[in-house]
């Protein structure tokens, strides 16, 4: 097995080269896919509308837009705190 620098092996990977070298087929290191947990929440109805418009104006799921608006907030709630630190 040959050793390669990370910016390396990106490169010739994003050019199809073969890799085959640089990889321990002997002994590889797998990591387990962990599940993301699950969350049951109760919105009220007038919550799930506005969601359900979103979605439907944005051609996604709800879930996703849930999802999404869930990250922007968690976003504005970090840059909030690293402006206050």
């Amino acid at each position: 097995m040959s050793a390669i620098s990370t910016e390396e092996f990106d490169r010739r990977v994003d050019e199809g080269e073969d890799m085959e070298e640089f990889l321990d087929m002997e002994h590889p290191i797998v990591h387990k896919a962990k599940k993301n947990p699950r969350v049951i929440l109760n919105p009220p109805a007038w919550l799930l509308e506005f969601y359900d418009a979103e979605a439907k104006r944005r051609g996604i799921a709800r879930k996703a837009a849930m999802n999404t608006a869930l990250v922007e907030w968690a976003d504005q709630q970090r840059e909030r705190e690293m402006k206050l630190a």
